[in-house]
């Protein structure tokens, strides 16, 4: 893998520019954390075939609950991760890390989800251990303390290891869908944007609504094929609706 990032790296000089002659500029650095992440990206998107399933996902079923008053406590991302760790106990290939060649996979039996924290210093991810064991509420309460404590610097470099999955969500800001880059040596990330309100024929044959997500899953294609990832979304939809219809926040 080092040849190839060295001779990719190396294809052509990069090109120089002379700014100053168009107006006056302003030369910033990169932090040390974006330039830990900025590296860690670079070698993930170079050395990793990428491919990216989009999928729209219904979530009626968690809105209908959250009015209905049985979702105290619970945020839409934590159901968002919840529904993928139970899909990644059904999908184990996702729930995997393999090694630089991808001629070996590691299955795991735990399920640690890291969560994609945008911050004012950089882009932290903190993982939310066994998630397919806690509650919603437990996981609103992981995302919020560690999200909180990556804004204010203060996350335990502890507390970003050991995932086994990532999930990168901009919903609170905004797109259709983009394209998430694997975490290695995890071999997928899936990438969640905000919600928008679908036309649908009602069996009626009326004009309704529904609530839908739009999701990006990326895939390492050496280990991962496009049906088994089509699959995992038509699933990640069905555990969220059997999940939130049971109403299990406890």
């Amino acid at each position: 893998m080092s040849f190839l990032l060295e001779n990719i790296g190396n294809s052509a000089d990069w090109p120089l520019e002379d700014n100053e002659q168009y107006g006056s500029t302003q030369l910033v650095k990169l932090t040390r954390i974006q330039g830990v992440v900025g590296k860690n990206l670079h070698r993930n998107w170079l050395a990793i075939p990428h491919v990216t399933h989009d999928e729209h996902i219904v979530v009626d079923s968690f809105f209908d609950a959250k009015k209905e008053g049985s979702l105290s406590g619970v945020s839409f991302l934590a159901s968002i991760v919840k529904a993928t760790a139970l899909t990644l106990k059904e999908f184990p290939s996702f729930n995997a890390s393999t090694d630089a060649k991808g001629s070996e996979l590691l299955l795991k039996d735990f399920v640690n989800i890291g969560v994609a924290v945008d911050t004012e210093h950089g882009l932290f991810v903190p993982v939310v251990e066994r998630c397919d064991t806690k509650s919603m509420v437990d996981i609103s309460g992981d995302i919020s303390t560690m999200a909180n404590l990556a804004k204010e610097k203060k996350l335990p470099f502890e507390k970003m290891q050991g995932g086994t999955f990532t999930i990168s969500s901009l919903g609170s800001i905004g797109g259709v869908g983009f394209t998430p880059i694997i975490n290695a040596p995890q071999v997928a990330i899936l990438g969640a944007s905000s919600v928008f309100d679908r036309p649908v024929r009602l069996p009626n044959d009326t004009l309704g609504w529904e609530k839908c997500l739009p999701v990006s899953l990326s895939y390492d294609h050496r280990i991962i094929n496009g049906a088994d990832a089509a699959r995992f979304c038509k699933r990640l939809e069905h555990n969220l609706k059997q999940l939130l219809g049971r109403g299990e926040s406890e």
